[in-house]
Order: C-alpha cells, then structure tokens, then sequence
C-alpha cells in the first residue's frame, strides 16, 4: 500500500509539471505567438496601451491591446478588432497612420506591411482569428531599420503565429 501512495504520488508530480509550453503565449480565443529566448511576455501597464493606443490613434476605434511583447531589438503589440471586420480596421488604420507602408505581401490569408515613421519602422500583421473570426492586427515596432527589413524578409513573425 505504501509503494502505491509512493508511485501515485510520483505520477502527479510527474503530470503536473510544464512541458515546455512556457514559451507560447495565447491571445484571442487560440491564437498562439511562440516566443523566442529572447522574448518576453509582458503585462499590459498603462503606459504601454497609452504608448500603443497612441502609435495607432485609436482614439475613436476600438482594437484593444491583446498582448505586449518585447526582445531586446523590438516590441510586439498584439491588438484584436472586436466591433469591425478586417477589412473596415485595416481601412481605418490606413487614413490614421503616421508612416509609410514600403512593402506588402501576402501569405496564407496573412497581409504582412513593412512601414517606417519618423520613430520607428515596424512590422504590420493582420488577419482573421479562426475561432470567432475577429481581426488580429500584430505591430512590431523598433529603432532597427535593419533588422525590421531582415525580419520582414524572412517572414519571421508570420511563423511564429498559429
């Protein structure tokens, strides 16, 4: 009886440890952004939705603030439209944004944006959640124009969402 509470005992411990799931953070209803090492999922102060609220002048439009992620060599804003569709949000951000789009692409029903502006050059992701439809609308911002360019090239950020 006593070897039985010993390998019982074992087992949960066993069962209730992480499995490595530590670098996925979830946001939406599934989405799933898998960090880096040198990423970190950070709380959502309010100076960051301030700082992001106000990089995308959402005064009077409604895509709250999701998930803020930062590396050394940028930060990620990850915001989720939940009144509009896709399509009315990413015409919204277009007449709002203080930057320049350089590049688009397409990939897998993802828009991918490469922009610059007089404080950073960024990364634009949008797409539709798969869950409940809502639009998913991802910022990477950073001084780096380089490694903004390299990371929009190698499509670094549109593999690391599922």
């Amino acid at each position: 009886m006593k070897n039985l509470f010993y390998l019982l005992l074992c087992v949960f411990l066993l069962l209730s440890c992480k499995t490595g799931d530590t670098k996925t953070v979830v946001f939406a209803f599934e989405e799933k952004y898998e960090l880096s090492k040198e990423e970190m999922n950070q709380p959502l102060i309010q100076s960051v939705v301030d700082e992001y609220e106000r990089f995308l002048e959402l005064s009077d439009y409604n895509i709250p603030l999701n998930k803020y992620i930062t590396s050394p060599q940028y930060s990620v804003f990850i915001g989720v439209a939940i009144e509009n569709s896709l399509i009315e949000t990413t015409s919204y951000l277009s007449k709002k944004e203080k930057f320049t789009i350089l590049e688009t692409k397409d990939i897998d029903k993802i828009t991918v944006n490469h922009f610059s502006s007089d404080s950073a050059d960024g990364i634009r992701i949008s797409y539709t959640e798969k869950k409940k439809g809502m639009p998913i609308i991802i910022h990477i911002l950073s001084k780096d124009k380089a490694i903004i360019k390299k990371l929009y090239d190698q499509d670094y950020f549109v593999k690391k969402i599922s």
